[in-house]
C-alpha cells in the first residue's frame, strides 16, 4: 500500500465516522493533523441525515455550516493542495 493510499483510506474511512456519528470534528481534524476550530459544534457528535442534513445526536438541527468546521483534507484530492 502507498502512502498516498494509506492517506486516502484514512480520508474515507474519517468521513464516515465523522458523518455517522463516531468521531467529532476535531477529532478527525487532529488525525489528519488540521488544527482544531474553536466552534462548540467541532466537539460535538454529529450526523449527516440525507433528509434533514446535519444534526446532533438528540436530533437537533446543527446552526452552523458544518462543511467550513471539516478537515481541509475531506475537500480535496489527497497529494494535490
Amino acid at each position: 500500500m502507498s502512502v498516498v493510499t494509506g492517506r486516502q483510506e484514512q480520508i474515507e474511512a474519517l468521513k464516515i465516522r465523522v458523518r455517522s456519528g463516531l468521531n467529532t470534528i476535531n477529532e478527525a481534524r487532529k488525525r489528519l493533523g488540521e488544527a482544531p476550530r474553536t466552534e462548540p459544534e467541532a466537539d460535538q457528535l454529529l450526523i449527516l441525515t440525507a433528509e434533514r442534513g446535519w444534526l446532533t445526536l438528540d436530533n437537533r438541527p446543527v446552526r452552523v455550516v458544518v462543511e467550513d468546521l471539516l478537515p481541509q483534507a475531506f475537500n480535496r484530492d489527497v497529494g494535490h493542495p
